[in-house]
């Protein structure tokens, strides 16, 4: 049991760092990026059986791509090859769409019992050029950061 909340509390970490995409596929940003380890735990454990898809497909078209390389004659320079790239992405968007399949319920939790309580109770602040708003006038979808 010790162990298992460490690990969360590790996940919990490594869940608010930024997420470049190494792997160059299209739409490559993190779904809930900036919305704390409430989403984002949830949210990478669900996207983790992604990249083990991801790399059973990459393995699967290495064939491919050899072939690929005997029959062609330009030089490839790329990190991952063609055909394996495509196995990669298709694991990364299998893991963003169960990223937000199970991201999405503690999304709207969130937003319910945090974020928008917050902003109704917290007092008046000044908008970017200076001028007092309300907080229950704002855009309550807006994220917690845009006031």
């Amino acid at each position: 049991m010790p162990l298992a909340v460490l690990l969360l509390a590790c996940g919990g970490l490594r869940a608010e760092e930024p997420r470049p995409d190494p792997f160059g596929c299209p739409g490559g940003k993190w779904p809930w990026e900036g919305e704390g380890p409430f989403v984002n735990v949830p949210a990478s454990i669900a996207a983790a059986p992604g990249g083990v898809v991801g790399t059973a497909l990459a393995l699967a078209f290495v064939p491919a791509d050899i072939v690929e390389a005997g029959v062609s004659d330009k030089r490839r320079d790329e990190p991952i090859p063609r055909f394996a790239h495509a196995g990669v992405c298709g694991g990364v968007y299998l893991g963003k769409g169960l990223s937000y399949a199970v991201g999405a319920p503690f999304w709207l939790l969130k937003k319910a019992f945090w974020d928008w309580p917050k902003r109704l109770l917290s007092p008046d602040k000044p908008d970017r050029e200076g001028n007092l708003r309300r907080a229950a006038g704002v855009n309550l979808l807006a994220s917690s950061g845009d006031f």
